[in-house]
């Protein structure tokens, strides 16, 4: 266990490092994520340093899509999925049209608008919206348990994915990325 708990501690250094940086491109104000609320997107603005993650409305039925292209390709029709922190509906609205039911835990209020928004532009009928930030939903279970772009946010990583084990009935699919966006737009 030694290991895991370097590992951990790691982690653990590597994300408030990350929140220590976000806070200072923001001028000092706290919060932990992108945006200063604790998720992607509330807040745009501050010169060039400060972005907005809530992406255009990508087609649902979209091909050319890698990372989609291999969550579609761990799914079936009759699998229920569980995304958590899914945001403004980047994958969920795309599972959604491709399998049973997709629940989507969310807890940033203009994301969950967003998620709204699209769903009912694209008429689906096949997904829940939970807004609530992960560590307080109770038991939901699905097949499968999505979480894409999140884990960069959280800092005791080890209970997140273990809770996202117990609520899944087949697997947990994660979804993370070696370089932020940021780091790609402001080098």
């Amino acid at each position: 266990m030694g290991d895991a708990n370097a590992v951990i501690d790691a982690w653990r250094e590597r994300m408030q490092e990350w929140d220590r940086f976000m806070a200072e491109l923001r001028g000092g104000e706290g919060g932990h994520g992108h945006g200063g609320h604790g998720g992607h997107g509330q807040t745009q603005g501050q010169g060039d340093r400060r972005t907005t993650f809530i992406h255009k409305p990508m087609d649902p039925h979209r091909t050319d899509d890698a990372v989609l292209n291999g969550i579609l390709d761990l799914v079936s029709a009759d699998d229920e999925v569980l995304d958590v922190g899914g945001g403004s509906g980047r994958f969920a609205i795309p599972l959604a049209l491709r399998t049973k039911h997709v629940t989507v835990v969310e807890p940033s209020e203009d994301s969950v608008k967003l998620l709204n928004e699209r769903v009912a532009e694209f008429g689906i009928k096949n997904i829940t919206v939970v807004n609530e930030a992960w560590e307080n939903v109770p038991e939901v279970e699905a097949d499968v348990v999505l979480c894409s772009l999140v884990l960069h946010h959280v800092l005791d990583a080890a209970p997140f994915v273990c809770k996202m084990q117990q609520h899944a009935r087949a697997r947990v699919v994660i979804v993370e990325m070696m370089e932020t966006p940021g780091s790609i737009e402001m080098p």
